[in-house]
């Protein structure tokens, strides 16, 4: 059976991000073949990988697998796959009382580790362990996704790291780290994020000033106290090295590289050197991975880096009893002491509840910065700009929205949201290039006011520029203030044009103002330094911190090193073999954390980064040194205020446009009406279908210049800027044009604005039919975000003189589009269209300069006729790389458009 509602999520969540299948695909890991099975409810993710769509979608994990009504089957789900995943070994630890393991790797431990802290949780469960650490080395990557699943098994998880330690006589070795209370996880925070820089580690006298709420420990193996006895130091030096320490670990002699006679009296001394100082003396598994056959994956991370020398699978977790057998060799009271007590009793030290963050008041909300009188800005931002442009006293239906959207920021507390958009989207502008914001803030009236976003969200009206009377339009004129015909001002007589996109305010804020804002502005790649300095500006460059993104390992680069190894080897391994291995390798490390361009997270000023996270330092593509976080990204969300800023040079065409010509993209007309022609037909352009080989003239106009796009135009024939919208909504939601919509509108018992294509289409045809506002609100919701139509939904419909066909229509939809969103969309391809009617030799030097890297010799010298050839040729070609090919058709059908508009 299908399971939609994971599907539906899937899509709309993919959808809200601006990702094709195959774009998310790549992030991930898999195919877009893959991800399509999932949205259609055929196949279903693994565990591993829900958790890199949480990060790459951002979502919480819960979100992801549990946004849905049956939350108990995405559970079931998640338990179903994980014991089918896992091949639990049949190790149990069976001690009447057990020990707790102190010293433990994960994947984050790069190159090192494996496995993950579920299935460490999950083991920890089914041995009956009240506590564990995890104490990857130099990362604490995986604490966030550790902490989780400890809290949901009931295991006391003691947040550590093992560090570089840099000695006085310039010898390194290792010393752990655990957190015994939030603040001495703030500490810790702070001593890894020194480590990161250089040199590589920290040293004693910066692990003093942050050892409160510390365990120190000396490292088993690369510890301070190991290298010293090796080394024949003194009693004196030793016993000076030891009282540094909180506790002292060995591990099981065979793990010492050493013989075991050896291993056993260094081990044996240890002890001795414990009980002369009087600290505690803990035996660790130091365990690399969970079990002994799991050291086969972690041969394969060793050889793949060049390391030939072999892991023989001492590095497992080991039982109560596997470690008493061990350390049996020092005497029953004393293996007991070192392996048990010891570690219970550290164990014991640590809070039953650590926090990854401070305490909020409302766990679903992020502390929130402030600005200096961040109210009375926006507010006074807001009435200035508004009378400006109505007049004062304002129309009553601009008053009410005004102040109907500033009560709703209040109840968000959202007015430095709108400040920090407004100040980006100021800088942007004065740097002469084109901003413009996604999602459906783009239905707030302030945020037009503030310049944050580029379409006005009130009913269509007109406004007179010279008096500023303002007027609306008949009840159902149009949905869009750009399709009103031009009027003369009955107060002065000047001409005035149409405003206004019709926008739902509860498209933004919600019904009470329980909708996060989150504006995503667009901005151009060279602008990144410019953002960043204003964010600086406003709340001081140490709080303003870049978001960290895991980096996951390519899945056919771990199949080629694996299926090597044990070629190599002198293994014959078998597809499921190799296959088997690629997939818990694949599952089990992350190679690091990189910055992710644009994301940033801003810090209250009561505040540092180490109560939330640690820092990493990484390289840019520049080479810039930067700072982000060290837990992904994804886990901070719902903790601190996440501003984002796409650098995808969306607009490149507007911005090279307004170069070429010195024309101000934002001062031409939507509406004009030859431009709205292209999306019908070429005939505008002074050709024909045939000769350009495409009904419309829509080659290099953004949204509308793909393959899939010039198959609806010419079925929807929009012949307005509302019908370029609806076109829109169509093309890009998913199951929105069915069979049943197109079955009426090619009837033509409808029109095209008669068809569900947008969320809001919903929500007025309810409000219409007389719903109440609330339900015509949750339908638009469930239905346009979540593809959800249920028999309550019908019954509503039906209740309200719903037609079937639209029903009908209705349960084929699985997400639409916002027209808050698609408004600034469409806006901008008008835009486009423009330029290319009235500026074709600015259009084309833009378009083609936009994808001048599929240009190939030779192509700007051929004919129209060769053209012709050349491009029906690439358009029958198997396609094996999607993205070159789409570049190459559109150089290819630009070049031909040109040619012909020119005369050949």
């Amino acid at each position: 059976m299908k399971d939609y509602a994971f599907g539906n999520l899937l899509t709309g969540l993919r959808l809200e991000k601006g990702y094709s299948q195959f774009q998310l695909g790549q992030l991930v890991g898999v195919s877009d073949k893959a991800v399509s099975k999932w949205e259609n409810g055929s196949a279903k993710p693994r565990m591993a990988t829900c958790c890199k769509l949480a990060e790459v979608l951002e979502v919480s994990l819960d979100t992801l697998l549990a946004e849905q009504d049956n939350r108990q089957g995405a559970a079931s789900w998640v338990s179903r796959t994980t014991k089918r995943e896992k091949q639990m070994s049949t190790r149990r630890d069976e001690a009447p009382v057990t020990r707790v393991e102190l010293h433990t790797k994960t994947g984050a431990s790069v190159l090192d580790g494996i496995g993950s802290p579920v299935d460490l949780m999950e083991r920890m469960a089914c041995w009956g362990h009240g506590a564990v650490a995890i104490t990857d080395f130099h990362s604490m990557m995986n604490l966030p996704q550790a902490l989780d699943a400890a809290r949901r098994k009931g295991i006391k998880l003691i947040p550590g790291c093992e560090l570089c330690l840099h000695g006085n006589d310039g010898q390194d070795t290792h010393v752990m780290l655990l957190s015994k209370s939030s603040e001495g996880l703030k500490g810790l925070n702070h001593l890894l994020t020194s480590s990161q820089k250089d040199p590589f580690g920290v040293t004693k006298e910066l692990i003093m000033q942050y050892r409160k709420g510390l365990l120190v420990g000396c490292s088993c193996d690369q510890g301070e106290v190991q290298q010293a006895l090796r080394s024949g130091a003194s009693e004196e030096q030793l016993y000076q090295i030891a009282s540094f320490y909180d506790y002292l670990e060995i591990q099981p002699p065979e793990n010492e590289p050493m013989d075991l006679p050896q291993a056993r009296s260094l081990i044996r001394r240890v002890v001795k050197l414990g009980q002369t100082v009087g600290k505690p003396v803990v035996a660790v598994s130091n365990a690399h991975y969970l079990d002994p056959e799991d050291s086969l994956c972690r041969n394969i991370l060793l050889y793949s880096t060049g390391r030939i020398e072999q892991d023989a699978g001492k590095l497992y977790l080991r039982t109560t009893d596997e470690m008493m057998k061990a350390m049996a060799f020092l005497g029953a009271k004393t293996s007991r002491q070192v392996v048990i007590d010891a570690s219970r009793a550290l164990a014991e030290q640590v809070d039953e509840d650590i926090s990854l963050y401070p305490p909020r008041q409302d766990a679903r909300s992020p502390l929130l910065p402030s600005l200096p009188h961040q109210e009375e800005t926006v507010a006074k931002l807001a009435w200035t700009q508004t009378q400006a442009l109505y007049g004062d006293p304002l129309p009553a239906f601009v008053q009410e929205r005004l102040t109907t959207e500033l009560e709703l920021i209040g109840k968000q507390n959202s007015w430095v949201h709108y400040l920090i958009a407004r100040q980006i989207a100021e800088a942007v502008r004065k740097q002469s290039k084109t901003i413009s914001v996604r999602g459906v803030c783009g239905a707030s009236f302030i945020a037009w006011l503030l310049g944050i976003t580029s379409v006005n969200p009130l009913p269509p009206h007109y406004i007179c520029p010279s008096c500023h009377h303002t007027w609306l339009a008949e009840a159902d004129a149009c949905r869009v203030g750009a399709d009103l015909p031009a009027q003369v001002c009955p107060v002065c007589g000047e001409i005035c044009s149409g405003d206004g996109a019709d926008l739902f305010p509860a498209s933004c804020f919600g019904l009470q103002g329980e909708k996060s804002p989150d504006f995503e502005p667009d901005v151009p790649g060279t602008c990144q330094s410019l953002v960043e300095e204003q964010l600086a500006a406003l709340f001081g460059k140490d709080h303003v911190i870049q978001a960290g993104e895991p980096v996951f390992p390519d899945r056919e680069e771990i199949k080629g090193f694996t299926r090597q190894y044990l070629t190599d080897h002198h293994q014959s391994p078998s597809e499921a073999t190799v296959n088997g291995l690629t997939e818990k390798l694949f599952d089990s490390f992350c190679s690091q954390v990189m910055p992710k361009a644009g994301r940033y997270f801003i810090i209250p000023r009561a505040y540092s980064a180490d109560d939330f996270t640690p820092l990493t330092y990484c390289r840019r593509e520049n080479d810039e040194i930067c700072a982000c976080t060290h837990y992904g990204a994804f886990t901070l969300y719902h903790v601190l205020l996440k501003f984002t800023c796409c650098y995808i040079n969306s607009h490149p065409m507007l911005d090279r446009l307004r170069e070429l010509t010195g024309i101000d993209p934002a001062t031409v007309p939507l509406a004009d009406s030859q431009a709205l022609s292209l999306f019908r037909s070429p005939d505008a352009l002074g050709t024909t279908s045939r000769r350009i080989l495409c009904e419309t003239g829509t080659y290099g106009i953004p949204y509308f210049d793909e393959a899939a796009a010039r198959e609806i135009l010419p079925e929807t024939q929009p012949q307005t800027v509302n019908d370029l919208i609806i076109t829109f909504c169509l093309l890009h939601g998913t199951g929105v044009w069915s069979a049943e919509t197109k079955a009426m509108l090619h009837a033509g018992k409808v029109t095209l604005s008669e068809l569900p294509a947008a969320r809001e289409d919903v929500m007025r045809l309810l409000l219409r039919k007389g719903a109440a506002y609330e339900t015509a609100y949750q339908m638009m919701e469930d239905l346009g975000r979540r593809g959800k139509f249920t028999d309550a939904m019908a019954a509503v419909m039906q209740q309200h003189g719903v037609d079937d066909w639209y029903m009908a229509a209705c349960k084929k939809i699985r997400y639409m589009f916002s027209r808050a969103h698609t408004a600034a969309l469409v806006s901008n391809a008008l835009r486009c269209a423009w330029f290319k009617l009235h500026h074709p030799e600015a259009f084309y030097t833009a378009a083609l300069e936009q994808w001048k890297d599929a240009l190939q010799d030779g192509d700007t010298e051929m004919d129209e006729a060769e053209l012709r050839v050349v491009l029906l040729r690439e358009r029958n070609k198997p396609v094996p790389e999607p993205w070159k090919t789409q570049d190459r058709l559109r150089v290819l059908e630009l070049l031909l458009e040109k040619k012909v508009r020119q005369g050949g």
